[in-house]
């Protein structure tokens, strides 16, 4: 028997500046796995946020890390606090495409921070981009979905998410 359970599989057809996945992370599970394939736009970068159960970003309380690591240069770093952003440069997604895990730690809990990580990968500028990510939502605000929204005025178009819960036997 399987430890993942797929929850939700949307995949976006439509050309949007934010794609939003409400819903998806309930009592039934303490980590979530979620899995982004084949994320195109026309501007590159992009960002993830939590949201409440009302379905809005939650846009404080967001600490991120990531490492930027890329075929033709040196790696980069960057880091923030109390951001909009879980990842507030994330990684390119043009013609290629991007494609992602990330694993969302107790994200229903009101007594317990949310803790994100996670890598991608993508192909722009003619070299591989990848990152390493780790973020924490610190307001004890429930989190049931995510939103992944373009950088100034880019469109998505196309994208598929798919979020499974994590079973641990003890």
């Amino acid at each position: 028997m399987s430890n993942l359970r797929l929850i939700n599989e949307t995949e976006l057809t439509s050309g949007v500046s934010s794609f939003s996945v409400t819903d998806i992370f309930t009592e039934d599970f303490d980590i979530y796995k979620v899995v982004l394939s084949d994320w195109v736009s026309s501007n590159g970068y992009w960002y993830l946020r939590p949201l409440n159960s009302s379905g809005s970003a939650i846009t404080s309380g967001n600490d991120f890390a990531t490492l930027l690591v890329q075929s033709h240069t040196t790696f980069v770093e960057y880091r923030g606090t109390n951001t909009a952003s879980l990842w507030a440069t994330s990684n390119i997604c043009y013609s290629n495409g991007n494609n992602g895990v990330y694993y969302f730690i107790n994200p229903y809990s009101t007594s317990s921070y949310t803790f994100v990580l996670g890598q991608d990968a993508g192909f722009g500028f003619g070299n591989n981009l990848n990152t390493k990510n780790i973020g924490v939502q610190k307001t004890l605000t429930r989190v049931t979905g995510i939103q992944i929204t373009q950088q100034s005025g880019g469109t998505f178009t196309s994208g598929k998410v798919k979020t499974y819960g994590l079973r641990v036997d003890s």
